[in-house]
């Protein structure tokens, strides 16, 4: 197995681990995610909602990583999208002088890691099909 794809298996441990724990501890995580404008009990809901999405996605893409890696490797494409997406959230709100910025920068840094990490099977393999057809 390529080391791109245990990479990518890794993160994706990473962050279904992280929607297994707000699964588990919805309280905490609607702190920081959805309280604020809907409520406890609705912000609860949300953070359940979102442990679930990252507990399932990246479940799934670590599982055909290790069983159909083309499709694993497109998977991880669009889960590190997600991430990237969240890096400029993060970016957006440091820009905006929202919340603390040295915890938007630590956070923001680590979405770029999962992205990273994710992207790579994607690159890697994505370059191998490409030489296959002769297209590099």
């Amino acid at each position: 197995m390529m080391f791109s794809i245990l990479l990518a298996i890794l993160a994706c441990s990473l962050g279904g681990a992280l929607g297994g724990f707000v699964l588990a501890r919805p309280d905490q995580a609607a702190i920081r995610i959805a309280a604020g404008p809907w409520g406890e009990e609705a912000g609860r809901v949300q953070a359940r909602v979102i442990g679930a999405m990252l507990l399932v996605s990246h479940g799934a893409t670590a599982a055909f990583l290790g069983y159909a890696p083309a499709l694993g490797s497109a998977m991880a494409l669009t889960l590190s999208f997600l991430w990237f997406g969240a890096a400029a959230g993060h970016g957006l709100s440091m820009a905006r002088g929202q919340a603390s910025e040295r915890v938007n920068l630590w956070m923001a840094l680590a979405e770029i890691g999962m992205a990273a990490l994710l992207l790579a099977p994607f690159l890697r393999l994505g370059h191998a099909a490409a030489r296959s057809i002769n297209y590099l």
